[in-house]
């Protein structure tokens, strides 16, 4: 389903980034970004329910990377980890 919300984006080298999803599931999430992620790398999304709102921390993997020409960002596909 394509849904673009900002998400805020954090990789295990402690660098944050505000990104905008491309589409969401309930098992994965499709964004863009400048990061240099690698497959298999883990990382933390902090998604937001609005100005002031309730915050939820979800861990992801990064499963799939595709670099977007003649830029220095890539596609890349995540999944969700479940929580306990």
């Amino acid at each position: 389903m394509t849904i673009k919300l900002p998400v805020r984006v954090s990789i295990q080298d402690g660098r944050e980034e505000v990104m905008r999803t491309e589409n969401l599931s309930v098992f994965g999430v499709c964004l863009v970004s400048t990061f240099a992620m690698k497959e298999g790398e883990r990382l933390t999304i902090t998604l937001s329910q609005g100005p002031g709102g309730l915050k939820q921390e979800v861990s992801a993997r990064v499963v799939w990377r595709k670099s977007i020409q003649g830029t220095n960002r890539a596609i890349y596909g995540l999944e969700l980890e479940k929580s306990d």
